[in-house]
Order: structure tokens, then C-alpha cells, then sequence
């Protein structure tokens, strides 16, 4: 679909789960006033790195070598730097305890090729 504008390559979604909606399944989406006015007490933090921009941050899937303007369709590729992921985590943080936190979407892409290409060579390949 073009010029699909997904709000998860755009921006970095904090969800948490009160001690209600943990026993329910249900996940709220938070802003920062929601947060400070919630029954939250901690935070289960997940990033995906692909809301980073892949000019900036190589290791993702829109940064792989060699790719083709739409190799993963029209999918709308990150547009954060590391510091402006600082700083959303940062804010939220002053707010409430992490207690976890998970990072997905990570490509190294250099080192995968780097390991291809020693399993070539003469006397560290096979």
C-alpha cells in the first residue's frame, strides 16, 4: 500500500500494564500526562529499532546493504536519532520504574556480511 505512514515507524510507543488490564490482557497506550496520572507503578519498556533512522543507525532491516527503494514495500522506514530515543525513554522514566526492557529489531548486517565472507578465505574458512 503506498504511502502508508504506520505510527511504529514514526514514533516510539510506551505501553504499560496497570494491575487491572495485567489480569485482562489488555494493553493501554500512554501519553506522558496519562502516565504521570496513572495507577502505573512500573514500566515494562519495549524498542524497536527501527523507528531510528537507518542513515544514522545501520543496524536494521531499511539499512540492508544493497537494498532496493522497495525491497520492503512502502513500509515508512524510523526517523529518530538515538538521542531524541533518549530522551523519550528518559522522560517516562523520571516517571515511573523500569522493571524491564527489550530491543528488537536488530540487523547487523556488517558483521553478517564480515562472517560470510571469512567462511571464504584461506586458512579461516572452510
Amino acid at each position: 500500500m503506498s504511502g502508508n505512514t504506520s505510527p511504529c515507524h514514526h514514533s516510539l510507543h510506551l505501553f504499560a500494564k496497570t494491575d487491572e488490564s495485567q489480569h485482562a490482557g489488555i494493553v493501554q497506550k500512554l501519553s506522558d500526562q496519562a502516565l504521570k496520572d496513572s495507577q502505573i507503578e512500573v514500566l515494562a519498556i519495549h524498542l524497536d529499532l527501527d523507528v531510528l533512522d537507518p542513515h544514522n543507525f545501520r543496524s536494521l532491516l531499511f539499512a540492508k546493504p544493497g537494498r532496493g527503494k522497495h525491497d520492503f514495500g512502502d513500509v515508512a522506514e524510523g526517523k529518530l536519532n538515538i538521542p531524541d530515543v533518549l530522551k523519550l525513554i528518559q522522560e517516562v522514566t523520571t516517571e515511573k520504574e523500569v522493571v524491564g526492557m527489550t530491543i528488537a529489531e536488530h540487523m547487523p548486517w556488517d558483521a553478517l556480511n564480515l562472517q560470510e565472507m571469512l567462511k571464504q578465505l584461506p586458512l579461516i574458512g572452510g
